[in-house]
């Protein structure tokens, strides 16, 4: 079994976009996970929060979002299902 502290030192949350986060892919606007707000909707504009992913599934939330849905500190970001 591998060691979950050890994994979560390799990896730093990413505060990027998911659609800047994948430039040069196309990819369809992904939905946050917590209030299921599609990126670059007009909600999404309104909202205004910055996007981060989960550190082992790579799932996308808006940061508020995160901090509802998860395990978040300045470095590492972890869902609530990657924590259960």
């Amino acid at each position: 079994m591998e060691n979950v502290k050890s994994k979560r030192k390799q990896k730093k949350v990413t505060r990027d976009t998911p659609a800047q986060k994948n430039m040069g892919k196309v990819n369809k606007p992904v939905k946050c996970r917590g209030c299921g707000i599609k990126e670059g909707s007009i909600e999404d504009f309104e909202l205004g929060q910055g996007w981060i992913a989960c550190d082992s599934c790579s799932k996308w939330y808006h940061e508020n979002c995160a901090e509802d849905n998860g395990v978040l500190d300045d470095e590492y970001f972890s869902c609530r299902a990657c924590t259960a």
